[in-house]
């Protein structure tokens, strides 16, 4: 990786780069082989972090330094991959999804960062050579329509700030890598945060839950709170998403009434959702607390309504599927139904319509999280679906070779039916268990 940040920084022009994004010191300055090899997961933590919380530039070391680390730690997948000067984004990627829940997960995604720094403060300024290192995205080969969209234009917002806002969401990736699991070494990464240069990333929500899961904060009255805020902000979205007809939509509007405090109050269920959290966090010592802190971040991200902008990214799937290793599966199983049938209903009407583009982050998100290894740029940058666009979603969605929108929504419904499914084997209160049941039904019958 550093031979990587070499050449690329050769490129470079003098714009700045903020002060917690600065490169840290080459390998030879910080003298990793000095280091024995470590016998603990937390001490290969400590000498990986190295004094960056974001692990950009972690040492490999030389072969079979890590081995006497206990496995699973995914620390030789990753080094051997860090060692690779010139490692893509999909082999970063590779080792994330061989090692899920280990020290590669942090580890792979800071190494992306890194090359994302690079690339952006690159004098040719190519956001095209940026995309891949914020997702599994790749180009098929095929040209792209000419009028497809700026390669970071899905971040939203102005053109000028896409650069931060790429970095943003890439540091939060790395943030919640951290949190892939229960087991993972944190009190290094914790430790290096430093006063003045990482506020941003510990007041964060991710950071903040990062920290007090370090300090191994207890307070059991708020972390049961922060489980009746979430159960509820729950149940209102998930039965928002069943609303399909006109009287249900009124039901489901009287009820978001009943749980307003103020006339003031227009989103209860992201109030609900930003409360759980907090007090979540506050028990974060707790497992199953910390889990379900990571479905309420995760679902205020899906809403559009969390605190660390922008909200979007193709890692939410992925947080939900690191909650179930933290206990709070039965939460995390209802949030991937309402994300894909909010998918669904935003096709049904954007996908002849301007609006088209909007929803195409969402539905790159929900696909990876269906187990597609990656998203097509085509897709990512489409302005309006086209044949191949219907194609990409249906093989995606192990719908076959279909290229028409009824094909991908069919594909996309099969889906829906399974999440429906295994939400419902989680034993639901009877409200939940009545909206999945509906939507599953319609999913079925369309």
């Amino acid at each position: 990786m550093n031979r990587l940040l070499a050449i690329l920084l050769a490129g470079c022009g003098p714009r700045q780069v903020p002060p917690h994004l600065r490169p840290e010191p080459t390998a030879a300055a910080v003298a990793p082989a000095a280091d024995p090899p470590p016998a603990t997961l937390g001490d290969a933590a400590t000498q990986l972090v190295a004094g960056d919380p974001l692990v950009r530039r972690a040492q490999p070391r030389e072969s079979g330094h890590w081995h006497a680390v206990p496995a699973p730690s995914g620390l030789p997948e990753w080094a051997t991959v860090a060692r690779n000067p010139n490692a893509s984004p999909a082999a970063w990627y590779a080792v994330e999804q061989r090692s899920p829940g280990t020290l590669a997960v942090p580890l792979a995604r800071g190494g992306r960062l890194a090359a994302l720094e690079v690339v952006l403060a690159s004098t040719r300024n190519d956001a095209a050579l940026a995309l891949p290192w914020l997702g599994p995205v790749v180009r098929d080969g095929a040209p792209l329509p000419a009028a497809s969209r700026a390669p970071l234009a899905w971040l939203a917002g102005p053109a000028e700030n896409a650069a931060e806002r790429a970095l943003r969401v890439a540091e939060r990736s790395v943030l919640l890598g951290w949190l892939d699991a229960p087991d993972l070494p944190i009190t290094a990464a914790v430790a290096a945060f430093r006063p003045g240069i990482h506020d941003r990333l510990t007041t964060s929500p991710p950071g903040a839950l990062l920290v007090a899961r370090a300090e191994d904060r207890r307070s059991p009255e708020r972390g049961e709170r922060g489980q009746h805020a979430l159960a509820m902000a729950t149940r209102l979205a998930l039965l928002g998403a069943a609303a399909d007809r006109d009287a249900e939509q009124a039901r489901h509007a009287d009820m978001l009434a009943t749980h307003r405090t103020d006339e003031d109050d227009l989103d209860p269920i992201g109030r609900l959702l930003t409360s759980a959290a907090a007090d979540l966090t506050a028990n974060a010592g707790d497992d199953r607390s910390t889990g379900l802190a990571l479905v309420a971040l995760t679902a205020s991200r899906l809403r559009g309504s969390c605190r660390d902008l922008p909200c979007t990214g193709l890692d939410r799937m992925q947080t939900l599927a690191a909650a179930d290793r933290w206990s709070a599966g039965a939460s995390a199983a209802v949030w991937r139904v309402i994300a894909l049938k909010s998918v669904l209903d935003r096709l049904d009407v954007a996908r002849d319509r301007p609006s088209f583009p909007s929803a195409v982050v969402d539905l790159a998100d929900v696909l990876l999280g269906l187990g597609a290894s990656t998203v097509p740029e085509r897709l990512i940058r489409a302005r309006r679906p086209d044949a191949a666009v219907w194609l990409a979603v249906s093989r995606a969605a192990d719908g076959g070779d279909g290229t028409a929108w009824e094909d991908a929504r069919a594909a996309l419904a099969a889906q829906l039916v399974e999440a429906c499914d295994a939400a419902l084997a989680t034993t639901p209160s009877p409200d939940v268990e009545d909206g999945l049941r509906r939507i599953r039904t319609r999913a079925l019958a369309h």
